[in-house]
C-alpha cells in the first residue's frame, strides 16, 4: 500500500501537467480537422478570417487562429504549439484557457483595428502571445525555472521575433507584434489572476 501511494505521488504531478498539455493537445487537433475542410472545400475558410474595419470580419477575431494559409503554415504553427505549450504547463488548465481567450481575443480586436486590408489568419499571434507572456514572466519572476522556460522561448520562437516587422507581405506581422504585445501586457497588468479570482 505504501509502495503503491509512494508511486501515485511520484506520478501525480506528471498526470497533472498532462491534463494541462492535453488542452494544448485539443487546439491543435482542432487545428488540424479545421485545416483539412479548408483543404476539401479548396481553401473557402481562408476568407473567415480578420479583415480589418469590416463587419463581416469581426468573426475572424474568433475564427482565426484556427484557420490556416497551406499546410506548412499549419505545420509550423503546430510545432511551435507542441514545444511552446507544454512550458505553460506549470499553470491550470483554466488559467492557460483564460490566457489563450485573453490573448486571441485582444490582438484580434487590435488587428481588426490597426492592420492592414487583408484577411488575417493562423495562431501566430497567440503563439507570440504565449511567447511575450513567458519571457516577461521569467524576466519579472527572475527564478531559474522561469529563466529557463524564457530562453527555451527565445531559442524556439526567436528566429521568428523578425515577424513582428513588416518585411514579407504574405505574412500578417501585425498579428505576430500584436500578439507579443498581449502577452506581455497581460503580465504587467496582472489580468489573468484577476480575471480567476472572479470566476
Amino acid at each position: 500500500m505504501d509502495t503503491t501511494q509512494s508511486y501515485y505521488e511520484t506520478a501525480l504531478p506528471y498526470i497533472e501537467k498532462y491534463r494541462e498539455y492535453s488542452l494544448i493537445l485539443g487546439f491543435i487537433i482542432l487545428i488540424w480537422i479545421i485545416e483539412f475542410i479548408n483543404i476539401i472545400t479548396r481553401r473557402y475558410l481562408d476568407s473567415m478570417g480578420i479583415k480589418p474595419r469590416t463587419l463581416s470580419g469581426i468573426k475572424g477575431i474568433i475564427l482565426s487562429p484556427f484557420i490556416h494559409g497551406s499546410m506548412s503554415h499549419t505545420m509550423a504553427n503546430t510545432t511551435t504549439l507542441v514545444i511552446i505549450g507544454y512550458s505553460l504547463c506549470n499553470y491550470s488548465w483554466i488559467f492557460i484557457l483564460t490566457l489563450s481567450i485573453c490573448v486571441s481575443i485582444i490582438s484580434g480586436i487590435l488587428v481588426w483595428i490597426c492592420a492592414r486590408q487583408s484577411s488575417h489568419i493562423g495562431a501566430s499571434s497567440m503563439i507570440f502571445g504565449f511567447a511575450g507572456f513567458l519571457i516577461y514572466t521569467g524576466f519579472l519572476e527572475k527564478s531559474w525555472s522561469w529563466d529557463n522556460l524564457s530562453l527555451i522561448t527565445i531559442l524556439i520562437y526567436g528566429r521568428f521575433l523578425t515577424g513582428i516587422f513588416p518585411i514579407e507581405k504574405h505574412i500578417s506581422w501585425e498579428g505576430h507584434l500584436f500578439g507579443l504585445l498581449t502577452g506581455i501586457g497581460l503580465v504587467h497588468f496582472d489580468v489573468i489572476p484577476q480575471i480567476l479570482e472572479k470566476l
